[in-house]
């Protein structure tokens, strides 16, 4: 069996998606060492996706400066109100991003234009009177300004605060900003949800080792568990990224998701199942050969102890006929010559 501490994380990911014949070596090992390796994969892929994201925001950020110092009308906020000085609209074809605002009073009709218009868009912001609607990638959100500005505080702003704003802070400021925000935001999340999947992946490992009679413990399961989900883990962030650029949807990939991760527990478990029956056989026949060789060495014992017992009977006879050869004294007592 390969000692896993020779094992780098490259090597490690390598063989928990394309061997999983060898998840055996990954059991033995401390848990511990399956969170950190889990955790390690989860952080590259939290600042892969933030870089990403960052990047895009960024040149989104550029624009919209850019947009708002050139070609923004005059607005302002106050008492946790919005009013612009006419109706502005526009869309930026290359970053697919939909922009009006409208502070004047309009009917669910027009709202409903407007929101038409969002869906079309990867980004949308709509601000009204009383309340701005974000939407991204056809789901919208709605943010009353008296519950955003509990946070913010502002007493009041207008274009032109806005502007000194982007001087005085610059993008690249608030694109560290965005990247410190977003990253963890995404490490912490992708823990949670990859955490939660890694329990229901043990809780059925372990249910199952028990019932097909796997010896396997608790902490071994949970290696398990850890590497299984590896290929889940890759390919969600796989379809994030690409999902990021391209809109488009797989259906119930939530499900295929899962469903890797558990063929994989699935797959592991009966393969070391099969393992531990190889190395009992082997084991058996061991002790066969064991049994045959030490019948052997009897047997080789008890014969050299009858050839022992033979010559050592040889011996004695042997002796005793040469006492019989012996001639007798029949020389009288006291006799003189």
């Amino acid at each position: 069996m390969e000692k896993n501490k020779s094992k780098n994380f490259f090597s490690r990911v390598q063989y928990a998606v394309f061997k999983v014949e060898k998840y055996g070596d990954f059991i033995e090992e401390k848990p511990s060492i399956a969170i950190k390796y889990m955790l390690t994969l989860i952080l590259i892929i939290s600042l892969i996706l933030t870089i990403m994201m960052t990047i895009s925001f960024t040149n989104l950020a550029k624009k919209a400066e850019n947009f708002i110092k050139n070609y923004l009308v005059e607005f302002n906020f106050e008492n946790d109100k919005l009013s612009f000085s006419e109706v502005q609209e526009a869309y930026d074809e290359e970053e697919n991003f939909y922009f009006v605002a409208n502070t004047e009073d309009i009917s669910e009709n027009e709202l409903n234009e407007y929101k038409n218009k969002a869906a079309d868009a990867k980004i949308s912001l709509i601000l009204l009177s009383n309340k701005a609607i974000l939407s991204t990638n056809n789901i919208f959100n709605e943010f009353t300004y008296s519950t955003l500005n509990s946070n913010l505080n502002l007493d009041s702003l207008n274009k032109e605060k806005v502007v000194d704003a982007l001087n005085n802070n610059g993008i690249l400021k608030l694109g560290a900003s965005m990247f410190g925000v977003t990253g963890l935001s995404l490490y912490f999340t992708e823990i949670v949800s990859v955490g939660m999947n890694i329990i229901l992946l043990f809780i059925f490992g372990y249910l199952m080792c028990k019932f097909i009679s796997v010896p396997l413990n608790a902490g071994n399961v949970f290696n398990i568990s850890v590497y299984s989900i590896t290929l889940s883990t890759i390919l969600g962030f796989v379809y994030n990224f690409v999902n990021y650029f391209v809109q488009f949807e797989i259906p119930y990939f939530d499900t295929l998701y899962l469903l890797i991760a558990y063929i994989y527990v699935v797959s592991a478990i009966f393969i070391i199942k099969s393992d531990l029956l190889k190395q009992k056989v082997e084991l058996q026949k061991i002790v066969e050969v064991q049994k045959e060789v030490s019948k052997e060495l009897q047997e080789e014992k008890e014969k050299d102890e009858e050839k022992k017992k033979q010559k050592d009977d040889e011996k004695q006879k042997e002796n005793e006929d040469n006492k019989e050869e012996e001639p007798a004294n029949t020389e009288p007592e006291g006799s003189e010559i």
